[in-house]
């Protein structure tokens, strides 16, 4: 809103402002940004006025003469960052599900930008000392409880930022944290290329004994010359449960492993810097490593905690996987084969053991679980049994791919809960792996609901062949529904309190 309000300045910024959907808060439901107006040259001039805003606020506040009241210092802060959060919410969710060159390439630009502003606040002597006045007498101030929270919340962030180091350390680590944002989005970048170029082309049919005719359809080349099996983000890989061939699979397998290491696409170095500069940002804010300076907002607490947690699951863990070992190994004697168990033959014998045990075979359970089938019949009909919430589709909300579909959610009562965004499937202009994020907070200061999506990496299907999960799949549905339920019944006063920001780690508990 405040963007809004700085019109002379936008003109300067783009000559285009007014046309700039993002210096505008959307006139859409629920202000869900409207895909079908923003274009990549949008972002960079919405999120550096966005960055100005920004600063001109929390100076604002800083340097306010007032003495320091909640109202003026925390709940001012709350508000200090809407215009950039509306250009950044749409920037994060293309760069993680839909990227680009140019949005990558802003991405790196805009990064040490972002970690300027973080310190640019929690680097400030004088927006410290106002925070630490009102901790000092929280008890004075006749808060409730989630202002008391959010209270705690700010004063512990500038603690375990830096906000009480010295003037020339504080230096030294706004360097350092420039220094990370670039290497992060760097190693972003590089990993995605890596995923993209690790794919592995087979010519040979013969090759892919094992696979049905859908899987091999949907993994066709284009120019129709050959199979390509593009890469998950895990270390094994999906296909391995059903690839008979046995030197295809230590192929595959070998191309996950190896994905980031050597080449054009080596994270090695990026890696190790940032490694290297974690442990010097940990030691400058006085802790011996950076674990132990990164889990102090967790439930763990501390490594040793953390340790203490493995060392109880190892022996229990090691000790089931051996005896899983020694049974597949004995599967693949059975089989009439010899040789030895190696990780790119785990999941196809693991599978033959459960045929042979369980009578239990994946393939046929594949045909119930179609994703539209689980995500409306399945995930959306047990939550409609649990919590009375029910869904509507809705074909008329842009998207920024094709393939999102959008669902509105309704409480038991009938009155809008808010939308929902699902992005099932993997393209190479998608990151690995399955997360939750928002488009919209919910708050109720800025009286919003939440817009909240779900990203996954399923094989899309060749045509109008059906989409048909493994019975992992549909765990990670129901698994990152989870996380959006926790997003959804979010009712906080304030952004920054809402939803999924809670611990780290807790984060997770929803969401099982």
């Amino acid at each position: 809103m405040t963007a809004c309000n700085n019109s002379s300045r936008q003109e300067k910024n783009n000559d285009n402002a007014s046309v700039n959907p993002l210096l505008h808060e959307s006139t859409l439901p629920y202000t869900t940004p409207d895909f079908s107006k923003i274009k990549n040259e949008d972002y960079r001039p919405a999120i550096l006025e966005g960055i100005q805003l920004k600063k001109e606020a929390i100076s604002k506040i800083a340097n306010n003469p007032a003495a320091s009241t909640f109202e003026n210092t925390l709940v001012a802060l709350e508000k200090s960052g809407e215009s950039l959060d509306r250009a950044l919410a749409p920037f994060y969710a293309l760069t993680g599900a839909y990227t680009n060159d140019t949005l990558q390439q802003l991405q790196e630009e805009i990064a040490p930008l972002l970690s300027d502003v973080h310190d640019f606040i929690y680097l400030n002597d004088s927006l410290f000392h106002r925070i630490q006045s009102l901790y000092d007498k929280q008890n004075e101030l006749n808060l409730d409880k989630e202002s008391l929270k959010l209270l705690d919340n700010y004063y512990t962030d500038f603690k375990i930022a830096g906000a009480a180091l010295s003037t020339e350390s504080k230096e030294q680590l706004k360097k350092m944290n420039a220094r990370l944002a670039t290497l992060t989005a760097q190693f972003n970048k590089t990993l995605l290329a890596a995923n993209n170029s690790g794919a592995v082309v087979f010519k040979d049919k013969q090759a892919l004994s094992g696979l049905t005719d859908a899987e091999l359809a949907a993994r066709k080349n284009k120019d129709g010359d050959g199979w390509k099996i593009p890469l998950q983000n895990t270390t094994q890989q999906p296909l391995l449960a059903s690839m008979t061939n046995r030197n295809s699979r230590k192929e595959l397998f070998m191309a996950a492993w190896n994905r980031g290491d050597g080449g054009e696409n080596d994270t090695k170095a990026i890696i190790t810097e940032i490694a290297t500069l974690r442990a010097q940002k940990a030691r400058i804010l006085g802790f011996e490593n950076y674990a132990q300076w990164s889990l102090q907002k967790t439930m763990a607490k501390t490594p040793e905690n953390v340790f203490k947690m493995f060392d109880g699951l190892v022996p229990a863990a090691t000790g089931k996987a051996q005896i899983e070992s020694d049974t597949i190994q004995q599967m693949i004697k059975k089989s009439g084969e010899d040789f030895r168990l190696e990780p790119y033959d785990w999941n196809l014998y693991a599978e033959k053991v459960r045929k042979e045990k369980y009578d239990l075979d994946e393939n046929e359970i594949k045909p119930y679980f179609l994703l539209k089938t689980v995500l409306e019949k399945g995930v959306f009909y047990a939550t409609t049994q649990l919590y009375g919430i029910t869904f509507k589709r809705r074909t008329d909300i842009p998207v920024y791919h094709p393939d999102v579909l959008v669902y509105e959610l309704f409480e038991e009562d009938g009155s809008p809960l808010g939308l929902f965004y699902g992005d099932y499937f993997a393209r190479p202009s998608k990151r690995g792996g399955a997360w939750m994020s928002n488009l919209v907070e919910q708050s109720r200061l800025f009286n919003k609901k939440p817009v909240i999506y779900n990203v996954c990496n399923y094989p899309k299907p060749a045509g109008n062949e059906p989409a048909l999960l493994t019975y992992d799949e549909v765990s990670t549905l129901f698994h990152e529904f989870g996380h959006a339920l926790h997003g959804f019944f979010a009712n906080q006063e304030y952004p920054s309190l809402s939803g999924t920001n809670v611990a780290r780690d807790f984060v997770e508990f929803p969401s099982q």
